[in-house]
């Protein structure tokens, strides 16, 4: 298999949607999902998800990620209605030098997003979608 694969979903001669997969030895994740918005109500992106299952099962892959779950509920719920779970992994951060130490005292190894409690979370995404949406 290569290393990425394109899905397209196409609605008559318009490619309205796709999903690229990049393959690992036992994993494939999925890296990209797009669809036109002029068709959300078409499922585009659950029939890509459902294609990208299919292709995989075929090749015999044993794992599919689909990015990081928590920080998104509208893209959470998707993701959960697909079959997906949470599959919390453990990370550990060894700092290397005086410097590094300090970075990690500060917390500075981490995303702002991860830094915050849920509940505030949530209510900013609203704002963020607004202000992704009129750059």
């Amino acid at each position: 298999m290569q290393n990425a694969t394109y899905i397209g979903a196409y609605l008559q001669d318009e490619l309205v949607g796709f999903v690229q997969l990049v393959h690992g030895d036992k994993i494939t994740i999925i890296s990209q999902i797009l669809s036109l918005q002029k068709h959300w109500d078409k499922a585009v992106n659950n029939s890509l998800v459902a294609k990208a299952i299919e292709l995989c099962a075929n090749e015999h892959i044993e794992w599919i990620m689909y990015g990081r779950m928590g920080n998104h509920p509208s893209l959470d719920n998707f993701k959960e209605n697909n079959g997906f779970s949470r599959f919390p992994l453990t990370r550990y951060h060894i700092p290397l030098t005086r410097k590094g130490k300090f970075a990690l005292a500060l917390g500075l190894h981490k995303e702002l997003k991860d830094t915050l409690p849920q509940s505030i979370k949530y209510r900013l995404i609203p704002i963020y979608n607004w202000i992704s949406r009129t750059r």
